[in-house]
């Protein structure tokens, strides 16, 4: 049973499945005593309208919903309350799909196959104000990241080396410095130099909105 130290993590589901909706609430309220499912919605304006009026700290968004698909709503939502960690969970890793999402502020793009430990670390992570994205999105965002013509990247992204690149995408996909050293074979003071590097050729000087400029390169 995973544990967080301090209040709950409160979380709204909304997705037009009713069955599938519910077992999720169960599914994480069962394996976590630091969630508690506050509402379970199966449209995109209730989504809205009940984000906005039980101010959840986490949503599980789906995409395909009756009224308002779940990106309209994640940008309603996000309009209103901008601190709101929204989670798309759904059937459908559309590249169409996950730019949206990304570029509309959700902060996380998971396929409904996710197993449900790795559920319930990413609503505890988001909550944390991690980024949080299947293996086969993340792969997804590093592809669309590498694959933008420079002349549609700001100069601060041209300047970067390769390597600075490749830690920098590694950082938009949520994964730690200590995870960056693992996956590039590089020594974790390495990559926290790179890091430092990076911060002083962007002028970011924080993690997230370092990360929030690196998803709206992603999503054109």
């Amino acid at each position: 049973m995973s544990r967080m130290h301090g209040s709950s993590v409160r979380v709204l589901i909304a997705d037009d499945g009713s069955l599938f909706a519910e077992s999720l609430k169960r599914v994480l309220e069962g394996m976590s005593d630091s969630i508690r499912v506050i509402d379970v919605v199966h449209d995109g304006n209730t989504a809205v309208s009940r984000t906005l009026e039980l101010r959840p700290d986490v949503v599980l968004m789906d995409v395909r919903m009756p009224e308002l698909d779940g990106v309209s709503a994640t940008v309603k939502i996000l309009e209103k309350r901008p601190d709101t960690r929204i989670i798309v969970l759904t059937n459908f890793d559309d590249d169409e799909y996950v730019k949206e999402a990304l570029g509309g502020g959700a902060v996380g793009y998971l396929l409904k196959d996710i197993s449900p430990e790795h559920l319930v670390e990413a609503v505890e992570g988001a909550n944390r104000q991690a980024i949080v994205l299947s293996p086969a999105v993340a792969s997804k965002l590093t592809h669309r990241l590498s694959a933008v013509p420079s002349r549609d990247v700001p100069e601060w992204y041209r300047q970067l080396s390769r390597r600075e690149r490749e830690v920098i995408a590694s950082m938009a996909q949520g994964a730690t410095n200590k995870e960056i050293a693992r996956s590039l074979n590089l020594a974790e003071q390495t990559v926290r130099n790179h890091v430092s590097e990076i911060y002083a050729k962007t002028g970011i000087h924080n993690r997230m909105k370092l990360i929030e400029a690196v998803r709206r390169i992603v999503a054109g």
